[in-house]
């Protein structure tokens, strides 16, 4: 896992306490946007205006 991303596993883990800590931060920060814009999208307009 460290390899690929420069840094060395123990890095890793002073900022997360496991791969499923580390893969629910990616989650997190990677569906935030999407999720943004469906909360504009929710206010703004009906459910299938917006598909």
């Amino acid at each position: 896992m460290g390899a690929k991303a420069g840094v060395s596993i123990g890095s890793v883990y002073q900022y997360f306490t496991s791969k499923e800590a580390l893969l629910s931060a990616i989650i997190g920060r990677e569906s935030a946007p999407l999720l943004r814009v469906t909360e504009e999208l929710s206010q703004t307009c009906s459910f299938h205006a917006a598909i």
